[in-house]
């Protein structure tokens, strides 16, 4: 049992470090460092589009560091803290970081303006026959 519970008290501090480096890397200035060289060979090995080989795949990489860089402020604080963590194990790449920084800005300024239209009367898509509301979804 001591054991055990040991184990677990390790995997929450490794988890407890391993998520407040990615905090500390959404609140810092710039975006994080990323070694994308081996995403990219691996990415241009498994490429079935010509001209996809892996100096492609960098100069995409560092057109996206660049984008993060220059737009890196603007971006809130929990998107960049969500994003870092799930871009940037395994194999890291700026591209995916981009990606799903602009999707979590763009989903949030959706539902911005749902709730927006939904204070300003506008109705509720009918539910389908025979389901019920599910709490914390809308229909």
């Amino acid at each position: 049992m001591r054991s055990t519970m040991i184990a677990c008290a390790g995997s929450v501090a490794l988890t407890v470090v391993v998520l407040g480096s990615h905090v500390e890397s959404a609140r810092a200035a710039d975006p994080p460092r990323l070694s994308v060289e081996h995403s990219c060979a691996a990415a241009a090995k498994g490429a079935i589009s010509i001209g996809r080989d892996q100096e492609a795949c960098m100069r995409d990489e560092r057109a996206a560091q660049d984008l993060l860089t220059k737009s890196w402020s603007q971006y809130s604080v929990a998107h960049k803290t969500q994003c870092v963590g799930m871009t940037t194990q395994g194999s890291p790449s700026y591209v995916e970081l981009v990606t799903c920084i602009e999707t979590m800005r763009d989903a949030a300024a959706i539902e911005k303006a749902d709730a927006l239209s939904d204070g300003a009367g506008a109705k509720s898509p009918p539910s389908l026959p025979g389901r019920r509301a599910i709490r914390g979804f809308r229909q």
